[in-house]
């Protein structure tokens, strides 16, 4: 089970930058920032993935 962000109204070429983002999980506060196209999550840069995540369809069951 994965958790939604919120729905924006504006696409993400409208936002203007930096942004901002905090959240209040059951295992704290989880911040988030976009700084000139780079995301830091908690203060700590973030790299982009390599490769596409597997889709959520692909449970690992035969």
């Amino acid at each position: 089970m994965s958790a939604r962000l919120p729905q924006t109204e504006r696409d993400l070429e409208e936002v203007e930058l930096p942004v901002h983002f905090e959240w209040q999980s059951r295992f704290g506060m989880i911040k988030i920032d976009i700084v000139d196209g780079v995301a830091y999550v908690n203060g700590e840069r973030v790299e982009p993935a390599s490769a596409p995540l597997p889709s959520s369809s692909s449970s690992g069951e035969a």
